[in-house]
């Protein structure tokens, strides 16, 4: 495997700990969105339909977090659970689709 092929599988670790770490309460959403959209920035070479679409996901999150944040309510009592959900889903499945094989058992 080539540096920029194994410093990107780095950064889709990456992200699948933070998706980890929201689901498990040790992250919130305003901190997930910040730190993936960083680590998304970091690949290399990616291909931009996959980015594209691992963005619109991101997207999602922030505009039902922005929303959140400008009404000062959780995005619970906003409706946005299943949008939100589904985003996440999402980004968790193009991220099994970008990591190794051998990295995906347990997902």
């Amino acid at each position: 495997m080539d540096q920029s092929n194994e410093y990107n599988q780095r950064q889709y670790r990456l992200m699948r700990q933070r998706l980890a770490s929201l689901d498990s309460g040790q992250l919130d959403i305003g901190t997930l969105i910040s730190d993936v959209e960083a680590l998304l920035g970091y690949l290399e070479n990616e291909d931009p339909a996959w980015r594209s679409a691992f963005s619109a996901e991101l997207e999602t999150l922030e505009e039902w977090h922005a929303v959140s944040l400008d009404r000062v309510q959780s995005i619970h009592t906003l409706g946005g659970n299943q949008r939100i959900a589904n985003a996440i889903e999402m980004l968790k499945k193009l991220l099994v689709d970008k990591v190794r094989a051998d990295d995906n058992e347990g997902l």
